[in-house]
């Protein structure tokens, strides 16, 4: 394991303790096994959580679109949500909220962008 990935490991360890990412866990859209990656997110006002792709292809997002029910743990608590795909104005708004919550990362929202509502 290179250096580069071993930093990153340990920075990932750190937001997760601080709330910064979290694990969301899908239901792989072809094995039908739960597939678990670490995401930023934003809590909005409402409760629900807003999370955006960083690739236009992310399997946990097609998994998403296949089946919107998932797993979203945040400093080892647990809630089980229902993704649903945002659009148009919704979609532009949340974006923005996550990358400025992630020093203006451009990569958040070149793919799908979601709000994960209680199930």
């Amino acid at each position: 394991m290179g250096v580069l990935h071993r930093l990153e490991r340990v920075v990932v360890a750190l937001e997760r303790r601080v709330g910064y990412v979290g694990d969301l866990t899908t239901t792989g859209r072809r094995s039908g096994r739960p597939y678990s990656v670490t995401v930023g997110f934003v809590c909005d006002r409402d409760g629900s959580i807003l999370i955006a792709a960083q690739r236009p292809n992310s399997a946990w997002a097609g998994n998403l679109g296949k089946d919107p029910r998932c797993e979203f743990t945040v400093r080892r608590s647990t809630r089980r949500l229902v993704a649903r795909e945002l659009s148009g104005t919704e979609r532009e708004a949340a974006i923005r909220r996550i990358r400025r919550r992630y020093a203006g990362d451009r990569r958040y929202g070149l793919g799908p962008a979601f709000r994960l509502l209680p199930d």
